[in-house]
């Protein structure tokens, strides 16, 4: 497999894994994409350079209506009845 993989590549400078268990067959390690990484063939190493998880942005907080469960309008219609302006600045 080596030898097809090296005959299609031709003469290109870019580096190519083998046997590296990632993949669709198991045993698998997840391996992240879009996300930059170095390899280094002299110490077999493939280091990722940034999080492949990022956390979310904090959400901003409830307002006070929806908190205190006011804000439905008359009889629930969700109209401007008592309660239903919301707090701006969030």
């Amino acid at each position: 497999m080596a030898d097809i993989v090296l005959d299609v590549l031709g003469d290109r400078d870019i580096p190519v894994l083998g046997n590296v268990e990632v993949g669709h067959a198991g045993p698998n390690l997840p391996m992240p994409v879009g996300v930059r990484a170095a390899l280094d063939a002299e110490k077999g190493t493939l280091s990722l350079l940034e999080p492949a998880v990022r956390r979310p942005p904090p959400r901003p907080p409830a307002d006070r209506d929806s908190r205190e469960g006011v804000g439905a309008g008359a009889a629930g219609s969700g109209g401007m009845g008592r309660g239903s302006q919301k707090r701006a600045g969030w």
